[in-house]
């Protein structure tokens, strides 16, 4: 897709931008030329409260399951990707090399898609899923050198997830659910201090919601089927950000 493709595309501009600042910080630019630019200090200090914003891409796969009482199946999986934007709490301490610490994030997207369903088991009709934002809350724990910091991370994740059903033929919608389905998230990154207070990163979150039951509507389900059908489907989340941090105090 030229979308995704666009998002690696940002991720690899942010990396050679990291690494240009990294040269920056030790004196060295790209050009092997000195530079007086400052830099944070070797003994940068990780323990604190950081407050900052990321952007970049989002990639949603969501598993959508529909039986009948009649053993009529809907299966369709949902694959779209977007731009997301957001922001991060972070509070960690530093004991030697080794940081710990909690981060909490809301991000925001458009992962909305849509399917026809077979006619031979509802004529003109489609399905809709959409993701709009998403919330972590996890536990960090990173190895830090200098101004540099590694960290992987682990723990909930939530997010608003919509389930809807049209008309093909006019895109009209008949019927839908809203509802915050509930997960766990795991992912990693790297951080840069680039000043005592500013730290530039780029994070990867790997989000998996579990299936969950929904009551279907009587618009929802085929003429003389049973009303009352579960809608099921996982949820897997992919995201790739570039993260600003500012520290908030020493």
């Amino acid at each position: 897709m030229k979308s995704s493709t666009a998002f690696v595309g940002i991720a690899l501009a942010i990396g050679a931008a990291i690494a240009s600042t990294g040269a920056l910080a030790d004196g060295m630019p790209a050009h092997g030329k000195m530079s007086a630019a400052p830099a944070a200090p070797g003994g940068f200090n990780w323990s604190g409260l950081y407050i900052g914003g990321n952007i970049g891409g989002a990639w949603s796969n969501v598993d959508h399951n529909v039986t009948y009482s009649t053993g009529a199946t809907e299966k369709y999986n949902f694959d779209k990707d977007s731009f997301a934007g957001g922001g991060q709490f972070i509070y960690q301490g530093q004991w030697g090399n080794f940081v710990i610490g909690t981060e909490t994030s809301l991000t925001g997207f458009n992962l909305a898609d849509t399917k026809v369903v077979n006619p031979a088991i509802l004529a003109n009709r489609t399905r809709t899923s959409d993701i709009d934002w998403l919330f972590t809350l996890s536990t960090r724990l990173g190895y830090a050198v200098n101004n540099w910091l590694v960290y992987v991370k682990g723990g909930y994740a939530g997010a608003e997830v919509h389930r809807g059903g049209g008309i093909a033929s006019s895109g009209f919608q008949i019927t839908g659910t809203n509802r915050r389905e509930d997960g766990l998230t795991f992912g990693g990154g790297f951080e840069m201090a680039v000043s005592p207070f500013v730290t530039l990163g780029l994070d990867y979150s790997y989000v998996n919601i579990e299936p969950v039951s929904r009551l279907a509507s009587p618009q929802y389900v085929a003429p003389g089927f049973t009303v009352g059908q579960n809608k099921v489907g996982d949820v897997e989340l992919h995201l790739l950000t570039a993260r600003l941090n500012f520290k908030l105090g020493r």
